[in-house]
């Protein structure tokens, strides 16, 4: 397809090129066929705009400086599509003005005339095809919806990304809230035996850690079987010592003089 279009594109930019160059080098042997047109033209054109000039030969010549700095364009391969369109637009006066076979009285010259309007009928679908050839590449009319596309779904991640991040972090707060809500419930209901160890004394602090230890915990059993055996033995040795220190000494224990 390559070669083809280096090929098909200077053909078609061809007849373009010849007649621009003769309207921009000689344009009053082309004024009196275009007069009928520019007139129309710049009676519609001219109150909007001060652009468009109104002589009929600065027309012309305006007109063949399009069609040749175009078809050059067409040829080499230059901006194709837009060297297309613009050719195809002057296309439509130059048929008007030149060949106006409804107006021909003689047959002969109305068949000849009636044979270039549709030769240049011709040549502007050409000029549409070729400005509407991609060369395989995505046009600009779906690049532009593709770009839509990507943007809007681009704008539908984020948003669903920051609602997401939004619920994470509200979710958080308020598992947090509700975690230290039950945690002060649960430390405003606990019982006098599981107070700190550090308000209860010895033996409490023992019966509270029994009452909450696990039953393999053997440090716990230890320490309160040692607590009562020193407990047991501090009330026998006083009891021991106050007995003994009432009861009278037998004589057999007394020495000897």
């Amino acid at each position: 397809m390559t070669v083809l279009r280096k090929v098909a594109r200077p053909l078609l930019a061809s007849m373009f090129v010849s007649g621009g160059f003769n309207a921009v080098r000689d344009p009053q042997r082309l004024v009196p066929a275009a007069v009928p047109v520019t007139d129309v033209l710049s009676s519609a054109v001219a109150p909007r705009t001060s652009l468009l000039p109104e002589d009929p030969e600065r027309l012309v010549r305006l007109n063949g400086a399009v069609q040749l700095g175009a078809g050059l364009l067409l040829a080499l391969g230059r901006a194709p599509r837009l060297a297309s369109a613009a050719l195809a637009a002057t296309l439509v006066p130059t048929t008007l003005a030149a060949h106006r076979y409804w107006t021909v009285e003689d047959p002969e010259e109305r068949a000849a005339q009636r044979i270039h309007f549709l030769k240049n009928a011709s040549l502007f679908g050409g000029l549409l095809i070729a400005a509407a050839d991609t060369h395989g590449k995505p046009s600009l009319a779906y690049r532009t919806r593709r770009a839509a596309a990507h943007a809007s779904d681009a704008v539908t991640h984020r948003t669903h990304t920051a609602v997401d991040r939004v619920g994470d972090a509200t979710g958080g707060a308020v598992d947090s809230v509700t975690g230290a809500v039950e945690a002060a419930a649960q430390a405003s209901a606990v019982s006098p035996d599981r107070r700190p160890p550090s308000r209860l004394s010895r033996p409490d602090r023992l019966c509270a850690t029994a009452r909450t230890a696990r039953p393999w915990d053997h440090s716990v059993t230890l320490a309160m079987k040692a607590d009562r055996f020193a407990t047991v033995r501090r009330i026998f040795s006083s009891r021991v010592s106050d007995s003994c220190s009432r009861a009278p000494i037998p004589a057999s224990f007394l020495p000897r003089t």
